[in-house]
């Protein structure tokens, strides 16, 4: 959950409370007892993450991209 917190805050906001969301629901899951619904709820957030990481890193590149097409790092 530490890894979805650093990837909402700091790639793609949406995505990101997504796969808090879910690590919340695995980790009560867990507390439960409930083994296989908390593995599921395990998966789902991983691919969540994976996506807020993708998602927010081509943000990211397109943005610094379309910078340096407009000039704005040139003197």
């Amino acid at each position: 959950m530490v890894w979805s917190a650093a990837a909402t805050v700091l790639c793609f906001l949406p995505l990101g409370l997504v796969a808090l969301i879910y690590g919340f629901g695995a980790q009560r899951a867990l507390e439960a007892g409930d083994r296989g619904l908390a593995s599921h709820r395990g998966l789902v957030a991983r691919r969540w993450l994976v996506a807020t990481v993708v998602f927010g890193l081509a943000i990211d590149l397109l943005l610094a991209g379309a910078l340096v097409v407009l000039g704005a790092f040139s003197h």
